[in-house]
């Protein structure tokens, strides 16, 4: 797994073990859409503008940096200062994920997801978006709706109304 160093330090530091100490918790798409669908709070207030742009490859470092700050911080304040950009792939890896958890539901999968079971129930979020949205490989097309582009120079503000 590509962000196994970071997903394993943030389980070393939440559970204060090392990793032959944890047991593993087996959880189901069920599981990890319950785990992610906080997030959905976070897009409700720009969804029109968020749909309004294209997806762009270009802002999935900066996408990556604020997930790394979410799953250290565990605050939503971790997205607020990023560009439009940044959060068009931040709403595009959400809705992937649970777009991916559904069609494994939906496909009679019982395991999609195993964290340490000494994993505190309030960290599982975190623990979600580090390791479904870190340096995420879509797993289908983004969807753009909007057809605003922007230009190979320009380097979008924050989405947060001025």
């Amino acid at each position: 797994m590509e962000n196994f160093d970071e997903l394993y330090a943030f389980f070393m530091v939440a559970t204060d073990l090392a990793e032959d100490e944890w047991t593993p918790l087996k959880l189901s798409p069920d599981d990890l859409t319950e785990a992610l669908w906080p997030m959905n709070d976070i897009f409700k207030p720009k969804l029109s503008r968020l749909n309004a742009m294209a997806y762009s490859i270009r802002f999935e470092a900066e996408a990556d940096l604020a997930v790394l700050e979410f799953a250290q911080t565990g605050k939503a304040d971790a997205f607020e200062d990023r560009t439009s950009g940044a959060w068009r792939v931040l709403a595009e890896r959400h809705v992937q994920a649970l777009t991916m958890c559904m069609a494994n539901g939906a496909a009679g999968e019982a395991v999609i997801w195993t964290i340490p079971a000494q994993l505190p129930d309030t960290l599982r979020t975190r623990a979600a978006v580090l390791q479904w949205w870190l340096r995420m490989k879509l797993p289908y097309a983004p969807h753009d709706r909007g057809a605003l582009v922007l230009p190979s120079g320009a380097v979008p503000g924050p989405i947060t109304r001025q």
